[in-house]
């Protein structure tokens, strides 16, 4: 049988095709080749089916990656698809890059919706052309599913050009998968509270595997998001970059091939409000100007509200004072829920309203 890939090259042609199409990374040049095809456990292939393309490790993933793209048009297209996706997972899990792009999956269509897959450096991976919204719902629930596979600024990336897709292919979408998304994406907030207790957990996880200096880091990390919180809540923008360091230390230590239920990614790891969940709590939750989440109900039903607002600004509350909060410059707002918070200091926060 005609193999395809690197296992099998007596004459050293397939590496020595590389060796003249790609600057070969170091981790292949120092890598060796001679394992027997049948040791290695058939879901290992990106190509199962003929136990062929194999991404066991980082340096045979970089050789199937690349010599499948020679090959990808012997592939019926479903057969390609399905082997480019795979071999896409697994360059992500292993970081192999360098060289060219590994193979773009799907043909473009008319019309199509592109979602590129890069790498931390922002070098393009691979390019998807979405061309129904069973396409944009498959891509969608991948990485929902495998958030740990990927980097953070390449699942950040794709999460957000996801949401972006237009509404004819996005109305299909799964309601705990675009809740997913918009967590992936950086589009959601939560309480100091929730960003401490992942934190501690991480710099105990941190610890036992050797790294004190890290368990120190993240620590440290959350220290500097804290003092953004506003009425206890972590901005979107500090909340993502906070992930973003997270994901980093995880990957220092390789803790992000082991996440499961007790250890996830960092954006799953708290419980925070996204987009989604407020359109679905409307009637009850709002934004205000300083981007604070609070109960409109809290706001109508608390008899200090009135007083604080002619107190503060000379301003009458009228027949519905959360409306007259809603109006208040972001100044304004911080002024007055700090002074609610000193007799309610429970009033306003995240986790009063996911218990309602």
């Amino acid at each position: 049988m005609r193999w395809r890939d690197h296992l099998e090259d007596p004459g050293l042609h397939k590496l020595n095709w590389l060796r003249a199409n790609y600057d070969l990374p170091s981790f292949v040049k120092e890598a060796s080749f001679e394992e027997d095809r049948n040791v290695i456990m058939r879901h290992e292939f990106a190509y199962p089916e003929n136990r062929e393309f194999p991404m066991h490790t980082r340096a045979d993933t970089w050789m199937s990656a690349r010599l499948f793209q020679k090959h990808a048009s012997e592939f019926p297209e479903t057969t390609r698809n399905a082997v480019a996706r795979r071999l896409l997972d697994a360059c992500m899990f292993w970081d192999a890059r360098g060289g060219e792009k590994p193979p773009v999956m799907q043909k473009q269509a008319a019309g199509a919706f592109a979602i590129r897959y890069s790498g931390e450096d922002g070098e393009q991976l691979a390019e998807v052309f979405v061309n129904t919204s069973d396409d944009l719902v498959k891509l969608a629930v991948d990485l929902s599913e495998n958030k740990f596979k990927y980097p953070y600024k390449t699942r950040t990336a794709v999460a957000s050009r996801i949401l972006e897709a237009p509404e004819h292919l996005r109305q299909a979408l799964p309601r705990n998968v675009r809740r997913s998304l918009e967590k992936t994406a950086g589009l959601q907030r939560t309480s100091v509270a929730e960003a401490r207790r992942m934190t501690a957990i991480r710099a105990i996880a941190y610890r036992n595997k050797g790294r004190a200096d890290l368990s120190d880091a993240v620590l440290s990390e959350f220290g500097k998001t804290a003092v953004e919180a506003i009425n206890g809540v972590i901005p979107k923008q500090a909340l993502a970059k906070f992930a973003g360091s997270v994901d980093g230390f995880d990957r220092l230590v390789r803790m992000h091939m082991h996440l499961g239920h007790s250890l996830r990614p960092a954006e799953d790891s708290w419980r925070g409000l996204t987009l989604y969940d407020i359109e679905e709590v409307g009637k009850e939750a709002a934004t205000l100007p300083n981007g604070a989440i609070v109960v409109k109900e809290d706001i109508r039903r608390n008899p200090k509200v009135p007083q604080a607002l002619q107190s503060l600004f000379g301003i009458e509350a009228g027949s519905d004072p959360f409306q007259k909060v809603a109006e208040l410059t972001s100044d304004q707002c911080t002024t007055l829920l700090d002074v609610l918070h000193k007799d309610a200091p429970n009033t306003y926060s995240l986790e009063r309203l996911h218990d309602r």
